[in-house]
């Protein structure tokens, strides 16, 4: 080999993912049978039930805040009604780098109607 050539070295760097993480929860108290909707368009929805006449709704994300300009949380109980929707933007950019989650976690009474709708999640 020449000693002209040298060689070459590639240097990855491992750079920890500092992903911040939010919380928002609500409890909301029902008489009659509840009747719940939810909606996402970028998250996962968790559903357990129990006996008592209250909802628990819990939102976490990693990655994302919870504000107007990043998570939106926009929910309104009307009656026994609780309408719950969770918005992430509609134009982000990750590149790989860090990791964005939404999830969502519901505890509702047992009888209650529930419709969940989520566009990209379990």
């Amino acid at each position: 080999m020449s000693s002209f050539i040298r060689p070459f070295v590639t240097v990855l760097l491992a750079v920890p993912s500092t992903a911040q993480a939010d919380e928002w929860h609500k409890t909301y108290t029902v008489s009659g049978k509840a009747s719940i909707h939810v909606e996402t368009n970028d998250g996962s929805v968790r559903v357990s039930t129990w006996e008592g006449k209250q909802i628990e709704a819990r939102v976490e994300t990693i990655g994302w805040k919870i504000d107007d300009s990043d998570v939106r949380i926009i929910e309104r109980l009307t009656g026994d009604r609780l309408d719950l929707e969770a918005r992430v933007p509609n134009v982000h950019f990750n590149f790989g780098i860090g990791r964005r989650e939404l999830r969502i976690e519901l505890r509702i009474p047992r009888d209650a109607d529930l419709n969940v709708r989520t566009g990209d999640g379990n």
